[in-house]
């Protein structure tokens, strides 16, 4: 079975998970690229060769309308001429957190036709007003809501995760 295991942040406790995956599957480990000013003219560009890719897949998708959905189209547009996983096939995309792996993983997974595992870990759901710059805030939870809804299995590493989502 190919897996395609997507994170958002290149961290050594997923990095160990996707260890463990990979000594019992075909995985292909990517860490979501983060976007930036010089990588923006190059997306663009990516935008304009995918654009037949990039419309079926928000045809069949139906994302929520908000700010964040252009990123996120620019960062998949990015990620499609991504090396390691041009031109494969994977029978599943197992997203490591819900933003913004788990909403690539379901734009992929419109156009290959797979099924994605996504996976809660905390600041993608949770509030902690507390602690700055954590958690979920505004139109984050829109995402985090579809990403959960429309996934085909969700998994969380902890039993208040499972509670709050």
């Amino acid at each position: 079975m190919k897996v395609l295991f997507l994170t958002s942040i290149d961290h050594p406790q997923v990095r160990l998970e996707a260890e463990h995956l990979g000594k019992k599957l075909d995985l292909t480990y990517v860490v979501v690229p983060s976007l930036n000013k010089k990588l923006l003219p190059q997306s663009l560009k990516y935008l304009i060769k995918h654009f037949p890719k990039v419309c079926l897949s928000l045809i069949k998708f139906h994302p929520p309308l908000i700010p964040q959905v252009l990123y996120y189209l620019l960062l998949f547009v990015t990620f499609l001429e991504n090396k390691k996983i041009a031109g494969k096939k994977y029978d599943i995309i197992y997203a490591h957190w819900l933003y913004p792996a788990g909403f690539l993983a379901l734009l992929l997974s419109k156009i290959w036709e797979t099924k994605v595992v996504s996976v809660i870990w905390g600041y993608d759901i949770q509030v902690v007003r507390e602690a700055k710059n954590y958690g979920i805030y505004g139109t984050n939870r829109v995402i985090s809501r579809f990403v959960i809804e429309k996934s085909d299995l969700v998994v969380t590493n902890h039993k208040i995760h499972k509670i709050i989502a």
